[in-house]
């Protein structure tokens, strides 16, 4: 016997689930969870027996996050769709397509399942008006290349856009500052408990100001600076030190101090200034 009406749309949407991979996925995710209460549980069993495994350790706070939208990406495209889909563009041929799916959110029924399929249409191109998103990417005509010698002769030509595009690029610039000596961490006894105090010298280096535009003859050297100074590199250092000192209380009857070495022997370039070039893009004097 054929169905009509809103007994038709509930059991159209209704149809969709359940997905044709949904135990798959629970035992996927099953698995995912299960291996990441097994390695934190690793990670505070070495913690027991040596505390500076602490300064090591990066991971204690990780969480699956990337796995687990994985496996619900990979539910979802499993649920039964063909029929619905079919079924909503062939209601819905004889209306402007930035309308159609604005009338599916009407006629289906509310609550969550109702959201859940027209999350699904929304997929689909003859519901939706974006010409780029996920999963689909439509063919564009890319920006032309933006001709920056061009625009900074202009920039030098007007001496007061010249001064205010120099004063735009010091206002954005970025100083690096290195680490010297000890940084020294110094627990104390508070009012809620022990404290920590981290003191520590760090110092300028590198450019204290950006590399500013000078005359016409200045730009092409100045695009090729702007460019370097993007360049992620490192530079080599002299191992970095640093020490904690614990003090006197009930369970530690002794000032303590430890000294420990950093596995870091390389440090920030001091000529790695990428904000040089997006002042540059974003200036609009």
């Amino acid at each position: 016997m054929p169905i009509y009406g809103d007994e038709k749309r509930l059991q159209m949407v209704r149809s969709i689930l359940p997905s044709s991979r949904a135990k798959g996925a629970r035992d996927d995710l099953a698995h995912i969870k299960r291996r990441s209460r097994s390695r934190i549980n690793q990670v505070c069993h070495k913690l027991t027996i040596d505390p500076e495994f602490w300064d090591d350790e990066t991971s204690a706070y990780d969480y699956p996050d990337r796995e687990i939208r994985y496996v619900v990406r990979t539910r979802r495209a499993a649920d039964k769709l063909r029929h619905f889909e079919k079924w909503a563009i062939h209601i819905t041929k004889n209306k402007a397509k930035k309308d159609r799916l604005s009338y599916m959110k009407g006629i289906l029924p509310g609550g969550l399942i109702g959201q859940h399929a027209v999350e699904h249409l929304e997929n689909y191109d003859e519901f939706n008006l974006d010409e780029c998103r996920y999963g689909r990417r439509r063919s564009y005509e890319p920006a032309p290349p933006t001709d920056w010698a061009a625009l900074l002769r202009q920039i030098v030509i007007d001496n007061d856009r010249h001064r205010a595009f120099n004063k735009w690029m010091n206002e954005h610039h970025t100083t690096v500052q290195w680490t010297t000596g000890f940084s020294t961490v110094q627990w104390t006894s508070g009012r809620f408990g022990p404290q920590a105090r981290l003191t520590e010298t760090r110092v300028s280096v590198g450019p204290e100001r950006p590399r500013l535009l000078g005359g016409l003859g200045d730009i092409e050297s100045f695009l090729q600076d702007i460019s370097m100074s993007g360049v992620p590199r490192k530079v080599e250092s002299e191992p970095w030190f640093y020490k904690t000192v614990f003090p006197r209380n009930w369970s530690n009857p002794a000032e303590g101090v430890s000294l420990h070495e950093s596995t870091r022997t390389t440090r920030s370039n001091p000529d790695y200034h990428p904000e040089w070039w997006s002042a540059m893009a974003s200036f609009q004097g």
